[in-house]
C-alpha cells in the first residue's frame, strides 16, 4: 500500500522471515518466532514470540544493545509489561515486552532510521 510516508509493507503469520535488511546490531532472543513484520519508509516494526521469560529478555536487551553500542534512553519494568528505548547513529529503537495468554513473551521491536 502507498501512503504519504512511503510504501507500507506488512506481513503476518507464523514463522515470518526477518527482512533481509534487518539491522545486525539489534539483538534477538535465543529462541523466537517472527509473527509480524511491518515497514513504512525508514520505520520498521518486528513482532516476535519467545518462550523466554519477560524478565530474562529485559536483561538480554538491556545488556545486549549496550554491547552493540546503543545508548539506553528509556527503561520501564513491570509485571504486565516492560519497555526499553535505545539510540545509536541517529537511529532509535523501542523494545516492548509483554506476556501472552500462552505463557510466552511477545517482543515488539520498533526501529526508526534517519
Amino acid at each position: 500500500m502507498e501512503t504519504d510516508e512511503g510504501q507500507l509493507q506488512h506481513t503476518t503469520g507464523e514463522n515470518v522471515p526477518l527482512p533481509p535488511d534487518f539491522p545486525r546490531d539489534v539483538v534477538l532472543p535465543d529462541d523466537y518466532t517472527v509473527v509480524s513484520v511491518m515497514k513504512l519508509g525508514p520505520a520498521q516494526s518486528v513482532v516476535l514470540r519467545s518462550p523466554e521469560a519477560m524478565s530474562a529478555l529485559y536483561e538480554h536487551y538491556k545488556s545486549g544493545q549496550a554491547d552493540q553500542g546503543w545508548k539506553e534512553t528509556l527503561s520501564m519494568q513491570g509485571a504486565e509489561g516492560s519497555a526499553l528505548g535505545f539510540e545509536k547513529d541517529k537511529r532509535g529503537m523501542l523494545v516492548n515486552l509483554r506476556p501472552d495468554m500462552e505463557g510466552q513473551t511477545v517482543v515488539s521491536l520498533s526501529l526508526q532510521a534517519p
